[in-house]
């Protein structure tokens, strides 16, 4: 089993802050670039949802 799909899962799924954190703290998968680069992915689709959200969706 692949631990960087359970983390980018769990990350994708919300938990997000609390990945980032993990990574800052206990120094984990922080010199993986493809790692990295999916987590920076997951954040952007995330922070995309969020602000669609924000400016269509939520109510007047």
């Amino acid at each position: 089993m692949y631990w960087g799909k359970v983390l980018l899962t769990l990350a994708f799924a919300g938990g997000t802050v609390g990945a980032l954190l993990g990574m800052r703290v206990f120094h984990h998968k922080t010199s993986r670039e493809t790692f990295l680069e999916r987590f920076g992915l997951i954040v952007a689709l995330q922070a995309v949802a969020v602000a669609s959200w924000y400016l269509f969706l939520r109510p007047h």
